[in-house]
């Protein structure tokens, strides 16, 4: 009798420890690990053409048009205030090809219409691209608009 106890006192530790162990070796140990991908390139080459009609953005980049999109910045140009000065911009477009009708690329070369501009103002934009993964490059050259007269600017 007294040998049954201690068996089954030593088989209750036994069978506690493996279940310890058990539980240890499943679940989550650790977040989960992500490849690391770099942000795309920055966008240097910014130009805004606006003779005729609204402002014509023009960049040229080497990315695979399904693996990024763009988000389009423009601040108003008040008098007084110079290109290089610090600017509020705001996103007027999540640009993605295919979804916009505005962004367009061919051999190398986006373009991008910003229909939405007044003609009677002065405005910078600038341009940012971001991957599907959500990492964005650094802004683009800021290039000017002005109003009316609307001559080529950087």
């Amino acid at each position: 009798m007294r040998y049954r106890r201690r068996r089954a006192k030593y088989t209750f530790i036994i069978i506690i420890v493996f279940a310890a162990v058990a539980a240890a070796g499943c679940g989550k140990k650790a977040p989960p690990y992500y490849a690391v991908h770099a942000p795309p390139e920055r966008i240097a080459d910014l130009t805004a053409v606006a003779s005729d009609g609204p402002p014509l953005l023009q960049w040229t980049g080497n990315w695979d048009p399904s693996s990024v999109h763009f988000r389009i910045l423009r601040s108003v140009l008040l008098p007084g205030d110079c290109i290089d000065c610090p600017h509020e911009f705001i996103v007027i477009e999540k640009a993605v090809r295919g979804e916009s009708t505005r962004v367009k690329e061919k051999e190398g070369l986006w373009q991008y219409r910003d229909v939405s501009a007044d003609s009677a103002r002065a405005y910078v934009y600038r341009v940012i691209v971001c991957n599907v993964e959500g990492q964005c490059s650094d802004g683009s050259n800021i290039v000017e608009v002005k109003g009316e007269e609307r001559n080529d600017g950087k």
